[in-house]
């Protein structure tokens, strides 16, 4: 992911991104963010949608069906396992980041596969239901989609936070923030089924009138 991110110089042609994540990219985003920490002075907004940060139960049947071996990672918090040490990492370095969270509350082939309480832990503020299941809850139809929605109010309201921080009363900081990158985790890509890759791109900040975020992710049949 840093690789991706460096040849794309994400980092060094833009002062502030955004992370959108779903799923495991959220904790791919923590990993990267503890492990290369001057990043994170970048980094003013990370919205999270159904990341299991504290695991995920379905994990248990999906580590016997698939040869993914990240998988395991998230499996309920354990002392030695990588979610549990990525916690406490996340934790120890006190990034002045925002975290938002939104979670599915519908099953995903008749399973909640990532629940309230661990897609809302490590975050702050309101914890977003979206009525959708673990895939369908990052592939907004339109720009009224309670996920699109859902990261339109935190994008203001950061937008608003600047804004009243300024040092000059009435300005509005938030042309600032409008020009901030949004890079975006584990955007699916054309593999085999069964199969997952992680890429990155960078698309331009929503703003008023959005533009319509795309998903090209194609699901196996």
């Amino acid at each position: 992911m840093n690789i991706n991110l460096v040849a794309d110089e994400i980092f060094t042609k833009h002062k502030q991104v955004i992370f959108l994540c779903h799923s495991m990219g959220g904790l791919l985003t923590r990993k990267l963010l503890t492990r290369y920490q001057p990043l994170a002075t970048q980094v003013p907004l990370i919205y999270f949608f159904s990341t299991p940060t504290t695991g995920s139960d379905l994990t248990r049947l999906a580590m016997a069906l698939s040869p993914n071996p990240q998988l395991s990672d998230m499996l309920p918090s354990d002392a030695d396992r990588y979610v549990d040490i990525l916690q406490r990492d996340w934790r120890a370095a006190k990034f002045r980041i925002i975290s938002r969270c939104a979670y599915e509350e519908k099953d995903t082939y008749g399973v909640k596969i990532v629940d309230s309480a661990s897609a809302s832990t490590l975050c702050e503020g309101s914890v977003m239901p979206i009525e959708k299941d673990h895939i369908q809850i990052v592939k907004p139809a339109t720009i009224h989609d309670p996920s699109y929605l859902a990261f339109e109010t935190a994008f203001v309201d950061l937008g608003k936070e600047r804004a009243a921080s300024t040092s000059e009363p009435g300005s509005n900081n938030l042309d600032r923030v409008e020009r901030t990158v949004v890079a975006l985790t584990t955007r699916p890509v054309t593999v085999k089924c069964g199969q997952s890759v992680d890429t990155t791109i960078a698309l331009a900040p929503p703003k008023s009138g959005f533009r319509q975020l795309q998903n090209t992710g194609r699901s196996c049949s």
